[in-house]
Parts: C-alpha cells; sequence; structure tokens
C-alpha cells in the first residue's frame, strides 16, 4: 500500500509511523531517505483506514500486536518457532513475495520484492489515477520516465487512443 521500495521498507522504524484520526483517518509513514533522496529530506506516504479486509492499517496494527513491537525497526525476521528477531534485509522481502506467490500457485520465477511496486503503480494507472497522485506515494517525481516505464499495459484495449469519443 505505500508503493515504496524494498530498501525504504526495511528501514522504517515504528517511530516512522503517525496515526491519523481526523480528516481520513490512516497512518502517515515518513519514508526518510531512498535512492533518489540521498540527502534524506525524506517524504511522507499514507496508509488509509479502509475498514475492508485488506485494510493496510489493521495489518500493521496487527503486526505490532502480535509481534510485541513498540519501537525501533518495523519489519523484523520470524523465527519458524515465532521468535521475532531483528530487521529483515532488502532480501528478504523479495524472498517473501517470491514464496506467497508459490503458495498462492501463480507462476515461479516471475515475482520479486519489486513486483509490489510496479504492480501498484500499475494498478492504480489501470484504476484512473494520476501521475503527481502516485507519485506522491511512491516518491517518484511525477515527471519521471521511470513512472510510465512501471506502468504495464497487459490489455492494450483498455484506454485506447483510436477509440476515444467520435475519432472514429
Amino acid at each position: 500500500a505505500l508503493g515504496c521500495r524494498r530498501s525504504e521498507l526495511v528501514a522504517l522504524n515504528v517511530e516512522d509511523l503517525t496515526e491519523v484520526d481526523q480528516g481520513p483517518s490512516g497512518v502517515s509513514v515518513l519514508i526518510r531517505r531512498s535512492k533518489t533522496d540521498q540527502e534524506g529530506h525524506g517524504h511522507e506516504a499514507w496508509l488509509p483506514r479502509t475498514g475492508r479486509p485488506t485494510c493496510p492499517v489493521a495489518a500493521l496494527n496487527e503486526w505490532l500486536k502480535v509481534a510485541d513491537i513498540t519501537e525501533g525497526p518495523l519489519f523484523r525476521s520470524v523465527t519458524r518457532h515465532g521468535v521475532v528477531g531483528g530487521r529483515l534485509s532488502d532480501r528478504s522481502v523479495s524472498t517473501i513475495v517470491e514464496v506467497a506467490a508459490t503458495r498462492a500457485g501463480l507462476p515461479t520465477g516471475r515475482w520479486s520484492g519489486h513486483s509490489l511496486r510496479a504492480g501498484f503503480v500499475t494498478d492504480h494507472a489501470r484504476r484512473g489515477a494520476e501521475t503527481r497522485t502516485i507519485a506522491r506515494q511512491t516518491g517518484h517525481s511525477p515527471t519521471s520516465p521511470v513512472i510510465h516505464r512501471y506502468v504495464r499495459d497487459l490489455r492494450p484495449w483498455h484506454d485506447n487512443a483510436a477509440a476515444t469519443g467520435d475519432w472514429l
């Protein structure tokens, strides 16, 4: 739901989260540093409280509760015995995504940690979100050609210029 890079995700600390209950409720997430922000100016991303079974805020709060995390690294390793350990590596995110894809019966070798970021951009573009709105969440520049390359058009008959209005 953040659309962030693996390195940004695993760098998050509990202290980077701020619950917001006014207006649209959710969690403000401070991404302190990124590949395109080496100086560490940071940017804010938003996790909305949706009330649906896939609500990112509910999932986040459940993780914090079950893992008994109140400070420090947000995403941590868990042993096969359920012992919560140290900060995850960005490679761990890829492994987790690959294993989850396999368990879901998806074709192997096609999924990685980056698939989540590219999929976030693609899905929101298909739903009609403006590039600047997507870029604000992902930390891209709205004029970056990278964000446009992420949009994977597997259905060229949708949103087709030749089918717009009374052109034909």
